[in-house]
């Protein structure tokens, strides 16, 4: 079985492999935002949002935002910073249940956002901690097999991070939170911080600007943007 899922992965990094040399501009780009209980995912901490904004040839198609029932308390601290609170998530879906379409909306695409290593990292926690009973939901009548994801317990996507992107261009900051990025870039609506969709869409916005700036550069595919990262120490 750990044989077959190495060739799986293997086949699957090589019909990926043209994201690397497509155009960013051109590509399919998931940006994603999590809203959670915590910090810390191996702990327990719980996902309770789940803000996406999906870019196609340079432009925002679709956005959309999806409460989480945790199944756990949401701290007092946590609900005054994202109005999220208990009662909210209630009659909402668990994460186990939301896999199945998080998985469709992801295929194909570049995974992008702002520390998107921290979302990347809750969502792949999710992935393993319900595999056993997220797979039967791959596996009804005139469904394939469950998705690699699924097997593995972790996304295979390659990603984008904004503050990453940023710190390469050494640009004037004081830092690059999202705020900070925001008030520079004029990006988002500050009054919708520490939501999901509303900081994945300043996400967003501040990816599109960035692009332009890349191609100014002479920046132009995620194989590009990887050499340019790398050169400067920052690994993606």
């Amino acid at each position: 079985m750990v044989k077959l899922l190495r060739r799986l992965q293997t086949r699957r990094a090589r019909d990926d492999s043209y994201l690397l040399h497509l155009p960013l501009r051109q590509a399919k780009i998931a940006v994603i935002d999590t809203e959670t209980t915590g910090f810390h995912a191996h702990k327990g901490d719980e996902i309770i949002s789940i803000g996406m904004v999906m870019l196609e040839k340079g432009e925002i198609r679709e956005a959309f935002e999806q409460l989480v029932n945790p199944r756990r308390p949401i701290p007092p601290h946590i609900s005054e910073l994202t109005g999220i609170n208990s009662a909210r998530v209630m009659d909402q879906p668990g994460i186990c249940s939301l896999l199945p379409w998080l998985l469709s909306r992801l295929e194909g695409a570049i995974i992008a956002g702002h520390n998107v290593s921290f979302d990347v990292g809750f969502l792949n926690c999710a992935l393993r901690k319900h595999r056993p009973m997220a797979t039967p939901a791959f596996s009804g009548p005139g469904t394939g097999p469950a998705p690699l994801e699924i097997c593995l317990g972790k996304l295979l996507n390659p990603t984008l991070d904004v503050a990453q992107i940023c710190s390469s261009l050494h640009l004037h900051l004081p830092g690059y939170s999202l705020d900070h990025l925001m008030s520079f870039f004029q990006a988002g609506d500050k009054n919708k911080r520490h939501t999901a969709l509303g900081d994945a869409m300043a996400a967003a916005e501040i990816l599109l600007y960035l692009l332009d700036v890349l191609e100014e550069q002479g920046i132009y595919t995620l194989s590009q943007l990887k050499t340019r990262l790398a050169s400067r120490n920052i690994l993606i």
